[in-house]
């Protein structure tokens, strides 16, 4: 419940579609963040936040949770690209994600 309301508002204040950005290239998902003029910041933001919901939707039967690993892998690598920093703290975030997509497989 907490999820679809938080998604919700994402949608209607950011213009930002939650469930849109799993089914991006990471091209498209580059441009679709750069239109909303995210920063690097809240890229890592919704990278937190899609590693959440990934978290919440382990079901083995389904990829769905490892879409949501791998988008916000993505964010992360989007935001280390806009930033052209890199962030130790982003790393540890990536190798976190990666661990919890092959806990997944």
């Amino acid at each position: 419940m907490g999820i679809e309301l938080a998604n919700k508002r994402l949608q209607s204040e950011l213009d930002i579609d939650i469930e849109k950005l799993t089914t991006l290239t990471k091209n498209e998902l580059q441009n679709y963040l750069y239109t909303r003029h995210l920063t690097p910041k809240h890229m890592e933001s919704l990278a937190d936040y899609l590693k959440v919901i990934g978290q919440s939707a382990r079901d083995p039967n389904t990829g769905r949770a490892r879409l949501f690993f791998v988008t916000a892998i993505e964010l992360l690598d989007i935001s280390d690209e806009v930033s052209k920093i890199m962030s130790f703290d982003r790393v540890r975030k990536k190798a976190e994600i990666e661990n919890l997509i092959q806990q997944c497989e």
